[in-house]
């Protein structure tokens, strides 16, 4: 459960980022005219209203903000029936949700609705145009109702009105494809294996080198050609080194730009440090040509004893504002930090499972009367979560994780895990050992929750290692009554 510094959560932010160079917005029928909408990215779309009512009290404060004619198109637009046709049934949206993601979405106001934070948003058939080939959009604006905390607010930066465009593709193209990459959970240090499993369309290439393997992704998405993943032929396989491909030069590097601002290296020209979290975990993007490329010098890779990566203790602490602290303090703040997120995600579930989970009960699974998506309530990294109702009746969320090669693997994750629970410092409730069982193939942890003034709440923490299908073994978490 230990955290590291990853690739992925930086691109994502500095990526969306590009998409909010232009504010102007051009809306059906004139329609929001005097509405200031700020674009957003939509981070997943499993907390989304298909069906949302506006009663006479959210219509009367939405009346202070919204015309008649624009309150009466919102309101009209509040039900799945109004729905484009990829999205006007629950089993489409499960099929479709992804593509959400990718579509181009204005705030129009926030709102509360009992204890929850409301985003009304608008997708313009104006900048939506290739999203109505899928059905994604029909003939007009669409209104959608999202929960607050699956969107993300892009903040506006003043540049310059003319196009970063060649061959048709601009920067925005560019951004998209980014995002939609790095959405799929590929992060550096991803094992080789892992790879087909997160992005099914990469091709694996093998290597005429005996220390390095490759993976390619073909006309990935418009305005980017191709992406290389290069991963260490030894150990986990990790992958090392992405190479993005796109259809020009100027605009790369106007993209690169975009995203990480002016090039910083001390010694290289078009180089940006990116993270640093160690001397030997240093991330860099440079460009030549139309390629991007992003890297990392990890431990037994090419990469490791690379000139590029060699930074200055003056120029890491400067980049890391720790001038006056060591790279050891650093160490320890980031296991506190780990520590306090732990604990308060934890404290979170806890007081959820006691109100059986009810703010996590969406959208139901396909084919399940009580099994819910739960998956943007919870960020453990996992590969699925759910709250569905046991055989005693009691709700309970489940948490699976990405499943390992060897049960010995999978049992030695699970053990770190114990470990690193035991350490939890910032619990408002007392971890109680209440069996360990080892299974052979796998092992069964649970703890009894208890307060502070050791009384049961009727809650378990179960931590769980077992075979999965393909020969693999699987970790999940469970927690309730």
């Amino acid at each position: 459960m230990k955290k590291t510094t990853s690739l992925v959560f930086c691109f994502l932010i500095c990526a969306s980022a590009v998409f909010s160079q232009s504010t102007r917005v051009s809306f059906r029928n004139d329609r929001f005219s005097t509405i200031k909408v700020r674009p957003v990215k939509l981070l997943n779309a499993n907390d989304f209203y298909s069906d949302f009512m506006i009663d006479e009290e959210l219509g009367n404060s939405l009346s202070k903000v919204f015309s008649l004619s624009d309150l009466n198109f919102i309101a009209e637009s509040a039900h799945e029936t109004a729905l484009p046709p990829a999205l006007n049934s629950l089993e489409k949206r499960d099929l479709n949700r992804n593509k959400m993601k990718d579509l181009s979405l204005y705030r129009l106001a926030t709102f509360t609705s009992g204890d929850t934070e409301i985003e009304l948003l608008v997708a313009p058939v104006s900048e939506n145009k290739k999203a109505r080939a899928i059905g994604m959009i029909g003939d007009d604006d669409m209104i959608l109702f999202f929960n607050k905390s699956a969107v993300f607010e892009m903040p506006v930066k003043e540049t310059s009105m003319e196009p970063n465009i060649k061959n048709g593709y601009t920067c925005e193209d560019y951004s998209r494809a980014i995002v939609a990459f790095f959405e799929s959970g590929i992060k550096i240090t991803t094992p080789s294996d892992s790879i087909p499993l997160l992005l099914p369309e990469a091709e694996f290439q093998g290597s005429v080198f005996d220390f390095k393997e490759e993976y390619l992704i073909q006309d990935y998405r418009p305005g980017l050609q191709n992406v290389t993943l290069v991963c260490d032929k030894d150990g986990d396989k990790p992958l090392y080194e992405l190479i993005f491909e796109f259809e020009n030069a100027d605009s790369t590097l106007k993209f690169a730009e975009l995203m990480f601002g002016v090039p910083n290296h001390p010694q290289l020209d078009h180089y940006w440090v990116i993270t640093v979290v160690s001397k030997e975990m240093v991330f860099l993007g440079w460009t030549f040509n139309n390629k991007l490329v992003l890297a990392c010098n990890l431990p037994g890779t090419e990469m490791e004893d690379s000139e590029d990566f060699i930074l200055s203790d003056e120029f890491i602490a400067a980049f890391n504002g720790t001038e006056n602290t060591s790279v050891e303090t650093n160490a320890v703040n980031n296991d506190t930090d780990d520590n306090v997120a732990t604990s308060l995600a934890i404290n979170n579930l806890i007081i959820a499972a006691m109100n059986d989970f009810d703010q996590f009960k969406t959208d139901l699974m396909p084919n399940k009367t009580a099994e819910y998506n739960a998956v943007s309530y919870v960020n453990f990294g996992q590969e699925q979560a759910i709250v569905r109702k046991n055989a005693a009746g009691n709700w309970r969320l489940e948490v699976r994780f990405a499943p390992y090669a060897t049960s010995e693997e999978a049992k030695q994750v699970l053990e770190n895990t114990i470990t690193f629970y035991q350490t939890l410092e910032g619990l408002e409730y007392r971890l109680v050992k209440k069996s360990d069982l080892d299974t052979g193939n796998g092992r069964n942890y649970i703890w009894d929750i208890q307060t502070m003034d050791d009384e049961s709440t009727g809650i378990i923490l179960k931590w769980q290692s077992y075979p999965a299908s393909n020969g693999m073994f699987g970790l999940k978490m469970e927690l309730g009554k």
